[in-house]
This record gives structure tokens, sequence and C-alpha cells, in this order.
């Protein structure tokens, strides 16, 4: 073997021949740009999915917080409810003790029992027969029977 064989350059026309070289340097440029589409392809659309995530994220964000403010107004409409239910239980409560105190310190006198009455006569003539008192104030007798007093 000679010096020749195993230096590439000084061989003349072979696989390392300019041409050749050209060759595969344009081939391997067209490799790259190509791998280098393929990326700012692969990242635009990473980006898009970014972008996405993030307007996800701000949506979730706000609903959120709408949720938290939902919360917040049916927390504070139970606790206005549960000191209503409170004051008119008191109420009640008061009410109650009330009675009993009346129903202890005045008891109501009964005269008689209300089928016995006069009022309760079961003919109805029989009430109207009654004798009727009229009382005036301008001091002439409002009764018809009587003579007015000169």
């Amino acid at each position: 073997m000679s010096i020749a064989d195993r230096i590439p350059t000084l061989r003349g026309r072979g696989k390392h021949s300019p041409d050749v070289v050209i060759g595969n340097l344009r081939s391997e440029n067209v490799k790259l740009l190509n791998r280098q589409l393929a990326a700012d392809d692969f990242f635009a659309l990473l980006y898009q999915d970014v972008v996405k995530t993030n307007q996800a994220w701000e949506q979730e964000k706000e609903r959120r917080e709408q949720g938290e403010r939902a919360i917040a107004q049916l927390e504070a409409a139970v606790e206005l409810r549960d000191q209503e239910i409170a004051d008119l239980k008191r109420r009640v409560d008061v009410g109650v003790k009330a009675e009993h105190v009346i129903a202890k310190t005045q008891p109501i006198p009964v005269v008689m029992p209300l089928h016995q009455s006069p009022m309760a006569a079961t003919d109805p003539a029989a009430v109207l027969l009654t004798p009727t008192v009229r009382i005036s104030t301008s001091g002439a007798s409002a009764d018809p029977g009587q003579q007015p007093a000169a």
C-alpha cells in the first residue's frame, strides 16, 4: 500500500472527489433544512398548545373564583336563615312563656257555661220578646212606651 492510498485527497477522482463531497454536503444540507422545518413546525404546534393550556388555566381560575363567590353568597344566606330561625324561636319562646304567665296570673272567671246563658235560647222568638232598654244621651227617653218628661 502506498501513501497515496492512505491519504484520500491524494487519490484523485474517487469517493472524496470535490464533486462527490459537494453533492454529499448538499444532500446533508437538505436533510438538515428538512429537520429544521420539522422542528419549527413542532415548536409552532407546541407553542399553540402552551397558549391553549394557559387559556384553559385562566378559564379554570375564573370559574373557581366564581364558584368560591357563589359558595360565599350561599353561606351568607344560610347564616342569615339560621339567624332568622333563632330569632323566630326566641319570639315563640317569649310568646309561650307570656301565655303561661297570663294563664297563671289572670284566670278567666266562668260565670256560667255558655249553653246555660239566656242568649243561648233555642227559641229565637223568646230572645226577641225580652224587654229592651234604650239609653239616650239627650235626656229624653228613647223607649217608645214612655212619655217624654216635661
